[in-house]
C-alpha cells in the first residue's frame, strides 16, 4: 500500500478495531490571536483553549517539518509511520486525525479525499506560528472541526532586504540545502525561499515475536527526497488596505517501505502539491473592516508497487478553491460583529474511483461577541461569545452549527480568569467515504458532536513572567463513520465519549534567557455503541489513543550558546478493541546546540542536534517501527 492508501487502511483498521527542536516555542504570555473567534482577540480572553507556538527557529538544527513544532503543543497526539519521508498526521482529545481542521493562513488545507494534511510535506522554514484552537469548531470553521483546528500562519518580508543560506548533514544518509531572501521596498514585500532535502533511512529497527529470538533489521526502501518552493508578498495600496498573495509548491519522491510483516520493498510514491492564496484586508469603509481571502489547492499523488501478487499502479488528482469574504464591525463599544460566507469546490478523480468526483459548498457564518469592564479588583472583566453557521454541500446533509462561549477574570491580581465554552460540530464523509470503489457507502450521514470546556488560566510576574491553565473539557460523537467488518465498507455506527484534563504551565525568567514549558494531558475516550447484547467492547478505551501524554521543553540561552532540550512521553495504547493488548509506554528526548559568530554585517550560526538521545526503539503506530538515535549539524549564513 502506498503511504496514503497505507494510512487509510490502518486508520480504518483502528476504526474498525473499536468496533470489534527549537528554543522553547510554546508562547506564555498575553498576545493577539484570531482562530479563537475570527477576530484580533487577546490569547488570555478567549472562550476556548487556544496554543501558539512559535517558530523561533534561532537554534534549530533539528527537524525540517510542521509536525516537529506540533510535537510541543499540549495534546497533540502526532501518528507517525517512522523515518523522515513517512506519513505524519496529527489528532485531539480522543478523536480521529480526520477531526482535527488544519488551515495556512485561515484556508482550509484539509483533504476532502481522505480528511487528512501530512505535515512532513510542510516546511517548517516557511511557518511563522501555529495557532491551535482545541474543542469543537465548526461553528466557526465547518466541517471536519470535532476536535479542534490547526490554523498555520506563514511569514513575510521584514524591514529592509536579508539573504540565507543553510547546510545540514545527518544520520541515515540525511541532507538538505535551503537559501532564501526577503526584501520590503516602500509598500511592497516580496519573501522566496526554496529548499531541497533527501535522505535513505535505512535505520534499524528490533522484531520480536512469539517462539522466534529477536531480530535486528534495518529499514529498506525509506529513501526520501524532496524540493520544497515558497513566495510571498504583500502590497500597502493605502493606510487601511493590504493585498497579500502567497505559493507554496512541493514535490515528494520517496519509497514506502509497508508494515514490518507486510513489507514493500520495491514500492515509490510521488507527491505533487501546490497551494495558492490571494486575500485583501481594508478598514478603508467607515466603521467596517473588510477581508476576501481565496485560495486554490492542488495535489497529484501517484503510486506504484510491482509486488507480483498484487501489482498497484495508480494516481489521485485532487483539486480545490474556495473564497471566502468577511466583514467585522463594531455598532458600539464592548460590542463586536463578524459576519461571513464561504463557497467553493473540490474536484478529485483516480484509479479507484469511476468518474470524477465533485463536491460544492456554500456556508453562512456570524459571530458576535460582548465585552464589560469595570474598575474592581475582582470580576471587573466579562466577555461573553455567541457563533453560528450553516454548510450547505452539493453532497451531503446540510449542517448548523451553533457554539457560545464566555470569559471572566475573577482576579486582577494575577490576571485570574475563567473560560467555558459549549458547541455542536460535524465532519462530512470524505471522497473515500462515499465514492471509493468497492468500499464506499453513498447513504453515509455526517458525524456530529458536542463538546464543552471550562477552564482556569492564570498569568503573573515573579522574577520573570509564569503562566498556568487547568481546562476540563469533553467531547461525545455520534454517528461516528467506522469501517465495518462485516459489509466492508464504512457505517453511521459509531458512538464515542471522551472526557479529559489538559494542564500546561510556562515560565520566562532571567530576561528570557532561561525558559520552560510543561504540558500534561489526560485523555479518557470510550466507545459508546453496542454491536450484541454481550458487547466486550462496550465501554472500552478506544485502541490507540494514550490516556496519558506529557512532554516538557528547555531553553537556556547562555552567551553565546543557546541550548534546547524536549522530553517527550506518551502512555500506553491499547491495541484492540477488548483492550487485552496494547503498545508499551514510548518517551524520547531531543536537544539541540548552536552558536552564532557574526562578522559585520554577515552572521553565521553553527549548531547540531540529537533526536532520541537515549537510542530507545518504539512504534507509535503498530508494525512502523520508529528510528534510533539521529544526530544533525548545519550551518546557517545570514546577512
Amino acid at each position: 500500500m502506498n503511504r496514503f492508501l497505507g494510512v487509510v487502511v490502518i486508520f480504518s483498521g483502528l476504526q474498525a478495531q473499536s468496533r470489534t527542536q527549537d528554543t522553547l516555542s510554546t508562547v506564555s504570555f498575553p498576545e493577539i490571536v484570531v482562530i479563537a473567534t475570527r477576530s484580533t482577540l487577546l490569547l488570555t480572553e478567549s472562550p476556548s483553549p487556544v496554543e501558539v507556538l512559535r517558530n523561533d527557529n534561532i537554534g534549530s538544527f533539528g527537524g525540517t517539518s510542521a509536525d516537529q513544532l506540533l510535537l510541543k503543543a499540549n495534546g497533540i497526539v502526532l501518528q507517525d509511520l517512522g523515518g523522515e519521508g513517512a506519513l505524519k498526521t496529527a489528532s485531539v482529545r480522543g478523536t480521529a486525525t480526520q477531526h482535527l481542521l488544519i488551515l495556512v493562513n485561515g484556508n482550509r488545507l484539509t483533504s476532502f479525499q481522505n480528511g487528512l494534511v501530512d505535515l512532513s510535506l510542510l516546511p517548517l522554514a516557511d511557518i511563522d506560528r501555529i495557532e491551535i484552537l482545541r474543542g469543537g469548531s465548526s461553528a466557526l470553521y465547518g466541517a471536519d472541526a470535532l476536535g479542534g483546528v490547526v490554523n498555520i500562519l506563514t511569514r513575510s518580508a521584514g524591514p529592509g532586504a536579508h539573504a540565507r543560506a543553510e547546510v545540514h548533514a545527518g544520520s541515515f544518509g540525511f541532507r538538505r540545502f535551503m537559501m532564501e531572501g526577503d526584501a520590503r521596498v516602500g509598500s511592497v514585500g516580496l519573501l522566496a525561499g526554496m529548499a531541497v532535502e533527501e535522505g535513505r533511512d535505512n535505520y534499524a529497527y528490533s522484531v520480536s515475536r512469539p517462539g522466534i529470538s529477536d531480530t535486528s533489521l534495518k529499514r529498506d526502501n525509506a529513501d526520501f527526497r524532496r524540493k520544497q518552493m515558497y513566495v510571498h508578498g504583500d502590497v500597502t495600496l493605502d493606510r487601511s488596505s493590504v493585498l497579500s498573495f502567497m505559493g507554496q509548491v512541493a514535490r515528494s519522491e520517496s519509497g514506502v517501505p509497508g508494515s514490518v510483516s507486510f513489507p514493500s520493498p520495491q514500492a515509490r510514491q510521488t507527491d505533487d502539491n501546490a497551494n495558492l492564496q490571494l486575500n485583501y484586508q481594508t478598514g478603508g469603509i467607515d466603521g467596517i473592516d473588510l477581508e476576501v481571502r481565496s485560495g486554490f489547492h492542488y495535489g497529484l499523488q501517484n503510486y506504484i508497487d510491482p509486488n507480483p501478487l498484487f501489482p498497484l499502479d495508480t494516481y489521485y488528482h485532487n483539486s480545490s478553491i474556495t473564497v471566502n469574504p468577511q466583514l467585522r464591525t463594531t455598532p458600539f463599544e464592548g460590542f463586536g460583529l463578524t459576519f461571513g460566507g464561504e463557497i467553493g469546490e473540490a474536484r478529485l478523480r483516480g484509479g479507484d474511483f469511476s468518474s470524477v468526483v465533485k463536491r460544492a459548498q456554500q456556508a453562512l457564518y456570524l459571530c458576535s461577541e460582548f465585552h464589560w469592564t469595570s474598575e474592581r479588583a475582582w470580576g471587573d472583566q466579562l466577555s461573553i461569545y455567541a457563533s453560528a453557521r450553516y454548510d450547505d454541500f452539493s453532497d451531503v446533509d446540510r449542517a448548523l452549527t451553533p457554539k457560545v462561549g464566555m470569559n471572566v477574570r475573577l482576579l486582577k491580581e494575577g490576571d485570574i480568569r475563567l473560560r467555558a465554552s459549549f458547541g455542536r460540530s460535524f465532519r462530512a464523509p470524505s471522497f473515500n467515504d462515499l465514492y471509493f470503489v468497492g468500499f464506499n457507502n453513498p447513504t453515509l450521514r455526517p458525524e456530529r458532536s458536542t463538546s464543552t470546556d471550562i477552564g482556569v488560566i492564570a498569568g503573573w510576574d515573579m522574577s520573570g513572567r509564569h503562566s498556568v491553565e487547568i481546562t476540563w473539557y469533553s467531547l461525545d460523537i455520534t454517528n461516528r463513520i467506522i469501517f465495518d467488518l462485516n459489509t466492508f465498507r464504512p457505517e453511521n455506527i459509531g458512538r464515542s465519549s471522551s472526557r479529559g484534563l489538559e494542564a500546561r504551565y510556562s515560565g520566562r525568567v532571567m530576561a528570557g534567557a532561561l525558559e520552560w514549558s510543561v504540558n500534561y494531558t489526560l485523555t479518557d475516550t470510550r466507545k459508546l455503541n453496542r454491536e450484541s447484547v454481550v458487547d466486550p467492547t462496550y465501554g472500552k478505551q478506544l485502541p490507540f489513543i494514550p490516556a496519558h501524554l506529557f512532554n516538557v521543553s528547555l531553553g537556556i540561552d547562555i552567551e553565546p550558546v543557546t541550548i534546547s532540550v524536549f522530553h517527550f512521553i506518551a502512555g500506553r495504547r491499547f491495541t484492540n478493541s477488548e483492550n487485552s493488548q496494547s503498545l508499551p509506554i514510548y518517551r524520547f528526548t531531543n536537544v539541540s546546540v548552536s552558536m552564532p559568530i557574526s562578522v559585520g554585517a554577515v552572521r553565521l550560526r553553527m549548531g547540531a542536534a540529537v533526536e532520541n538521545v537515549f537510542d530507545l526503539h518504539y512504534s507509535i503506530v503498530p508494525e512502523y517501527p520508529m528510528p534510533g538515535r539521529r544526530i544533525r549539524a548545519g550551518v546557517r549564513l545570514e546577512y
